[in-house]
């Protein structure tokens, strides 16, 4: 059977184009064929790491009538989809609302846990093989405006759509739009899609350039692309203001590689172009692989009265690793490492990722740390130390001297710590 690549995008940042206006997804000036989700019995390295997709959908405060989602060619089956034998996968299309649908981090994770279809249930449907859906549109509503999450910075309600492979091994090809209108594709005037891990096939054509388009405002600090097992399939390039063509390295067989980014003055509230381009000299139908686009965003301490700000607690049942914390840093790419009594735990605005002695900390109790510019360094309670060069973790050896616990690190002039 012939290997067929794919390429999914996870971004955490929202996908809008130059004009707030409601927009098909993928979105028209991407030039990307379509959304894809894998039936929940495939293999991850076909190109799809949970089988699943989350969509967000935003109705502006202004649109007080009834919209609709609508899905084009939902079934799996038929010519668009991607066959693996025989047809037998079916997908769940869900929409959510309510309090938590958008809010909630297990939503907005990359990573597939936790309360994920957070929210209350309005509607939802299982499509399997039916040609009376392929190759057209199916539609969820009417959805009244008010029944979505009230979002203040998002300017309106908004609602949850998630894609998930139940059964099967093929995949689903499909598309969305968020209309006005039940039988036809009328934007929502002010509306948009977004997503914050972004699934989706590119052309068959060789010779055609697909692009993404994040916004980088005056927070923005880097950028970090990240891309899996991306082997010979392409290249991926970035354009900007001040950028002119960087190549991103790309990944060999089930690796990742990264590459950072800083975003200069100049760029600031404006669009970078990520290019992804087909390999010219092979025979690729689709890309395989898994891009990660990070945008860091910078967070000044000035004085200011507390109540200009929101708050915001964090817990264990958020993935902190312990609630009882004793140091906290933010390092240059924007990243917050907060050390506990069980564990250091890395907070990238949506989700906590912790490490522990498995991860080669050298010890779970954490009580101090500083960034030297080039590395992190950990303070232990038992007098050790751990280093972090931006990739691994190494335990500092002393020659055998025990240190007593480490409460506070300090930079002399010249830079040492």
């Amino acid at each position: 059977m012939e290997l067929i690549r794919y390429l999914y995008i996870l971004l955490i940042i929202i996908i809008s184009g130059t004009e707030l206006k409601s927009q098909p997804a993928p979105a028209v000036d991407e030039n990307i064929h379509s959304l894809i989700t894998f039936g929940g019995n495939a293999v991850t390295s076909w190109g799809d790491d949970d089988f699943c997709q989350i969509f967000f959908f935003v109705v502006p405060y202004s649109q007080t009538s009834p919209v609709y989602l609508r899905v084009f060619d939902p079934d799996t089956g038929g010519d668009l989809d991607e066959v693996k034998g025989g047809f037998n996968t079916v997908v769940n299309f869900s929409i959510y609302g309510g309090t938590g649908c958008w809010s909630d981090t297990a939503a907005q994770s990359i990573h597939r846990g936790g309360n994920f279809k957070s929210g209350y249930l309005m509607t939802e449907r299982n499509f399997g093989a039916d040609p009376k859906f392929d190759k057209k549109w199916h539609t969820f509503g009417p959805l009244s405006p008010f029944e979505g999450e009230k979002a203040e910075k998002l300017g309106g309600h908004v609602f949850k759509i998630i894609a998930q492979g139940i059964s099967g091994d093929d995949d689903n090809i499909y598309k969305y739009f968020l209309s006005t209108n039940p039988g036809e594709n009328i934007p929502v005037e002010g509306g948009n899609l977004f997503t914050c891990k972004y699934h989706f096939r590119l052309p068959d054509n060789q010779k055609e350039v697909c692009h993404i388009y994040p916004f980088a405002d005056d927070k923005t600090i880097s950028v970090q692309i990240s891309n899996f097992d991306w082997d010979n399939d392409g290249i991926i390039r970035v354009f900007s203001v001040a950028k002119n063509g960087i190549n991103c390295e790309v990944s060999g067989e089930d690796n990742w590689i990264s590459k950072t980014l800083p975003i200069v003055e100049e760029e600031k509230n404006s669009s970078i172009e990520i290019q992804f381009i087909k390999n010219q000299n092979e025979t690729i139908r689709n890309f395989k692989g898994i891009i990660l686009l990070l945008l860091t965003i910078s967070l000044p301490v000035i004085n200011a009265d507390p109540q200009d700000y929101n708050f915001r607690s964090f817990s264990s049942s958020e993935g902190l690793a312990a609630p009882y914390v004793y140091s906290t840093i933010q390092e240059s790419q924007g990243y917050l490492w907060i050390g506990t009594a069980d564990g250091l735990s890395k907070y990238n605005v949506f989700t906590f990722k912790t490490f522990t002695i498995p991860d080669s900390v050298a010890d779970n109790f954490i009580t101090s740390a500083i960034d030297d510019g080039s590395c992190l360094w950990f303070g232990h309670r038992n007098g050790r130390i751990t280093w972090f060069d931006g990739k691994k973790f190494k335990p500092v050896n002393y020659n055998g001297r025990q240190l007593s616990s480490i409460t506070h690190f300090a930079k002399s002039p010249d830079g040492r710590i």
